[in-house]
């Protein structure tokens, strides 16, 4: 079930774009999307966000206002809030017990320079999601290995989860992440995420 858009008169409702996109996302599929206010106060959300939300973890609703479940979670996420705007953005979320992320990717979808309209759609890691990325491995010049620990990376996977699952040491699948840090020209995984974005299919 749709939770209905807020009918206040500055609401998204007011917003033909808002209202047309959370029209246009319902019942599309069974990814989490949802509609909120710069300021995080949730207008909308369809039957998966709602879900999502109520389990908690990386994203919460708080009394209305979307929080992230850590610290550094959430100021990562009114980071990506603030500087959402017409092009696509996205941002990765720890979840709190360190296995995996939250994957958001959102835009500015309508509103004026003094209320803006975000439309954001997520889903986690690790949860049989692969995203496909078009010649990320030609572009930055990455081996097999360091395409395929940066692949169990976009899954959510620790290193020591990736060093089981690859039978490779620890020290190895650090090295691999060092080494496509340094290709990617990135420093944590949310840039990391950042920077592969508009690589993907």
């Amino acid at each position: 079930m749709d939770v209905a858009l807020n009918a206040q008169p500055d609401g998204p409702a007011a917003d033909p774009l808002a209202a047309r996109l959370a029209l246009t996302w319902l019942g599309v599929d069974a990814t989490p999307r949802l509609i909120c206010t710069q300021c995080c106060s949730l207008l909308w959300t369809n039957g998966a966000g709602q879900d999502a939300l109520a389990r908690g973890g990386a994203l919460e609703l708080r009394d209305g206002l979307l929080q992230a479940g850590d610290r550094n979670g959430q100021y990562l996420f009114a980071r990506f809030v603030a500087e959402l705007g017409p092009l696509p953005g996205s941002v990765a979320l720890p979840f709190p017990d360190g296995d995996g992320h939250l994957l958001l990717r959102g835009r500015q979808i309508g509103g004026d320079s003094g209320s803006r309209y975000l439309g954001i759609a997520f889903h986690p890691t690790g949860s049989g999601f692969r995203a496909l990325y078009a010649d990320l491995d030609k572009v930055y010049q990455l081996t097999p290995a360091e395409y395929r620990v940066l692949g169990e990376m976009i899954d959510g996977r620790t290193a020591d989860a990736i060093a089981r699952l690859m039978k490779l040491s620890i020290e190895t699948v650090r090295s691999h992440i060092r080494h496509i840090y340094s290709k990617l020209r990135v420093s944590s995984r949310e840039e990391l995420f950042s920077r592969i974005s508009p690589f993907r299919l």
